[in-house]
């Protein structure tokens, strides 16, 4: 069991927003949400296009921190997740990084910390995909776990990851490890990511692979929350204002896509090829040293090198595995 103090322990909401029509939304429900309001800390990262977005920023507002940036100028979600985790946080105990288009249940901030208590040590993390909300229907507030498995190869190579749902987290009893992490639901020591800085060179598509490897041959263990506590906006109805990143006419995505994917390959030791075009401070941002590659194959039941995959890694049942 981990030492915590459930009352005083510190949370920093790690928050990148790229020209978010919800960015203000989430902020106001996070903290209506929690039970010690005065404990959590946001740090938002508004990535806004200054001719026409100005009535998305935060503002200033009691423990939240707002860095802004052009639009134009943005390079991409694990770009600003590492600027916010390098420049924003302060020394709370604990980190949180979610999306800017999420919504919690109530005493979340106090549910988590007590999920982590549970945990057989403090050199872990929760993740999990968060369920979906929608913004014309109420809070679906049941109690639910969210587990994840894979699902596919994608034509990289790497895996496909999916969520799967249990509506009886009591069944569960605890939470369970997982091999596969959720970059928009992401919970642990705020030392751990010190220790393993996020790579702001990734893009999008093989962020959460990269860092759940990395977390785990640094010997930091992966699990699901007995009950998965942020919703997650998956579809926006108002897709025609909602803008993305790669979907912004001045960005070269697929350039950007790929060069990131060649990066995650190189550092898992899916290829042998130097990333020419994007070997920046590739070493700071490396594999550890505890665990290697082939016993996060062997525990997650895919083989990076054939996209060969097991029962079990198709059923994602990694509950039954022993602590």
């Amino acid at each position: 069991m981990n030492k915590i103090d459930i009352v005083n322990d510190r949370i920093f909401v790690s928050i990148a927003a790229y020209r978010d029509l919800e960015a203000r939304n989430t902020i106001n429900d996070l903290f209506a949400k929690a039970t010690y309001r005065d404990r959590i800390f946001a740090g938002v990262f508004s990535q806004i296009d200054h001719r026409t977005d100005l009535d998305l920023l935060i503002g200033r507002r009691r423990n939240v921190r707002e860095m802004v940036c052009d639009s134009r100028d943005a390079k991409g979600c694990t770009w600003a997740r590492n600027k916010i985790l390098s420049e924003m946080r302060k020394d709370e105990e604990f980190v949180l990084q979610i999306d800017a288009h999420s919504r919690f249940d109530v005493g979340w901030d106090v549910q988590i910390l007590k999920e982590y208590e549970s945990l057989p040590k403090h050199d872990c993390v929760l993740t999990s995909y968060p369920p979906a909300f929608e913004l014309d229907k109420p809070l679906d507030t049941r109690p639910k776990h969210v587990f994840m498995k894979f699902q596919d190869i994608h034509s990289s190579g790497l895996p496909v990851f999916m969520a799967d749902v249990s509506m009886h987290p009591e069944r569960v009893g605890r939470p369970t490890l997982t091999p596969a992490l959720s970059a928009g639901c992401l919970f642990g020591p705020s030392n751990i990511f010190d220790r393993v800085p996020y790579d702001p060179y990734v893009y999008f598509f093989g962020e959460e692979h990269s860092y759940a490897i990395r977390l785990y041959t640094h010997g930091i263990d992966l699990y699901a929350p007995k009950q998965t506590f942020p919703d997650h906006l998956y579809y926006d109805p108002r897709k025609d204002q909602k803008n993305l990143h790669w979907n912004d006419e001045h960005k070269e995505e697929n350039v950007v896509q790929r060069t990131g994917v060649d990066r995650v390959k190189y550092i898992l030791g899916m290829s042998p090829h130097f990333p020419e075009d994007n070997g920046t401070d590739i070493s700071k941002y490396g594999l550890g040293s505890i665990r290697t590659v082939a016993q996060w194959e062997a525990f997650a039941g895919f083989n990076l090198a054939t996209g060969q995959m097991t029962d079990m890694a198709r059923r994602g049942n990694y509950r039954d595995l022993p602590h």
